[in-house]
């Protein structure tokens, strides 16, 4: 159980906690812009936060497709140098380990990762399943609730839709008692008024011009991302953050617009606003907009009103504004899914070493076999009596693997050469890669070639010992 929880942590850091990890730092950054200028208008702020947020799972559903945009990583080739000093080439494919190492524990780092992210998992069904469960008390409201057919109240929401540029045609529905304005609804909208507004012809334009700009804005579709991304990173406090700014800075820009064209004067919107911040018997779900806001008070709402009633947002900066968001949402999700790809590509080194570190595991089987096992420059050379065929056996494999690591070292720089007769087709990467591996070669090759001569040393020492009288 515990190496299946290793695993999970092994294979969850690049594809999920990497980005995440850069999300972090990039959108904390960033969050802390809007947070410290006042006068940026609420529905910029709004759709900044927005891009970051949605940022986040687009980095993660990015990351694991990134390595297919760019050419992978070489992996490492010839032999490689395990952690007694033997350098031994990487098994073929579908070749068997020598032995395993009984003893390799469990990395309790990674074990811990592996529940973390286990966690983060059972988190995310919990809270989505909450989710569902709104979108199933929406889909009964909308089941359950009378449609509004009075006149006067369908041609409201007829001159206030052709007023405020929202061409899809909309739903009223009486609300149950106790309930607050709101709307929902991606493909269908909804608008859902208590009886209470319904009866009160000037309370009904305030509540359908605020509810009707939420629909012309598609603030439903926003929402449902919003809390799909809030259920799936739940654990993350800069999410829940981000969802509470988003909330607020949705409704204040909904109070600014509907100040800012005209529909309504300010007193009668304050007043509505003073009515539907009481509480209600209907909570309002997190999916649906509607023209309370719990994260929000009254003051904070009438401040906001007094600051940008007059202010209307002209073409020009509503393109600055589309494209700040735009920038700021590829920039953070493409940094964060290239980090996971990066860290991915880092980790392909690591994987080539799998069937070395297999063999490494099993080198404590042939210690009875190899004369030296290893060579510690710090400490004794490790000697090993065997028969003579035996020792035979080893001295010509010690004498293939150095010959082996000499045509490698030829082939490299023979490979290097050709930098210096072309025009700059070669790949900086591979340049680097290539003058890495050289270096490498070189090293191995001495230690082989020192591994070699003093085994050579053991077994003429031991025949001679042994033909003494």
């Amino acid at each position: 159980m515990l190496e299946f929880i290793e695993g999970i942590g092994r294979a969850s850091v690049w594809p999920f906690w990497v980005p995440i990890a850069v999300w972090t730092g990039l959108a904390g950054a960033a969050a802390l812009v809007p947070g410290l200028k006042r006068g940026l208008h609420p529905i910029s702020g709004y759709r900044l936060h927005q891009a970051l947020l949605l940022a986040l799972p687009t980095s993660v559903v990015a990351a694991p497709w990134v390595p297919e945009l760019w050419p992978p990583a070489a992996a490492p080739i010839g032999p490689l140098p395990s952690a007694s000093g033997i350098e031994i080439g990487p098994a073929p494919p579908g070749a068997v380990p020598l032995a395993l190492d009984p003893g390799r524990g469990v990395d309790i780092a990674w074990a811990l990762l592996g529940a973390a992210t286990v966690a983060v998992l059972l988190l995310a069904a919990a809270r989505l399943a909450v989710l569902m469960g709104d979108l199933r008390q929406l889909r009964r409201l909308r089941l359950a609730a009378p449609r509004v057919d009075e006149a006067a109240p369908r041609r409201t929401l007829r001159e206030l839709a052709e007023h405020l540029g929202v061409r899809r045609p909309v739903v009223l529905l009486e609300g149950p008692p106790g309930s607050t304005p709101m709307t929902f609804g991606v493909w269908r909208p909804v608008v859902v008024l208590p009886r209470a507004q319904l009866d009160a012809p000037d309370s009904l334009g305030t509540a359908l011009a605020h509810e009707l700009i939420h629909v012309r804005r598609a603030d439903s579709l926003s929402a449902l991302l919003d809390c799909l991304t809030s259920a799936a990173f739940g654990f993350h406090p800069l999410v829940r953050l981000l969802r509470r700014r988003i909330e607020r800075c949705r409704e204040m820009s909904c109070d600014a617009e509907v100040l800012a064209r005209g529909v309504v004067r300010p007193a009668a919107y304050a007043e509505l606003l003073a009515h539907t911040h009481t509480p209600t018997q209907f909570p309002l779900p997190a999916i649906a907009a509607g023209l309370s806001a719990p994260s929000l008070t009254l003051k904070e709402r009438l401040e906001t009103m007094k600051r940008f009633a007059d202010t209307r947002l002209t073409f020009r900066r509503r393109m600055g504004l589309v494209v700040g968001t735009g920038l700021l949402f590829l920039v953070t999700a493409t940094l964060g899914a290239c980090a996971g790809d990066t860290a991915g590509d880092a980790s392909v080194r690591d994987d080539a070493l799998a069937p070395v570190a297999e063999l490494e595991f099993g080198e404590a089987a042939l210690q009875r076999y190899a004369i030296p096992l290893a060579i510690d420059p710090e400490g004794p050379v490790q000697y090993t009596h065997m028969s003579e065929e035996r020792a035979q056996e080893e001295l010509a494999r010690f004498e293939i693997q150095v010959q082996y690591l000499r045509e490698q070292i030829e082939e490299t720089g023979e490979a290097m050469g050709q930098f210096d007769t072309t025009d700059g087709r070669f790949d900086r990467r591979e340049e680097m890669y290539l003058a890495e591996r050289f270096g490498l070669l070189r090293s191995m090759h001495a230690q082989a070639v020192k591994r070699s001569e003093t085994a050579k040393l053991a077994y003429e020492t031991q025949k001679r010992m042994q033909g003494r009288p």
